[in-house]
């Protein structure tokens, strides 16, 4: 029984562990938009 229940405890930390790489999620855009906006400085001081 003990087993079943560190077995369970392992599956619990899965699922924090799965719950946690959606807040990065809703981060990748706004990563996404600094690097477009950091392009368009580039450019904008090359040209």
């Amino acid at each position: 029984m003990p087993e079943y229940l560190e077995l369970h405890g392992g599956r619990e930390d899965d699922i924090s562990a799965s719950s946690q790489p959606e807040p990065p999620r809703n981060i990748k855009p706004l990563v996404f938009g600094l690097l477009i906006a950091f392009l368009g400085y580039l450019l904008g001081k090359i040209f």
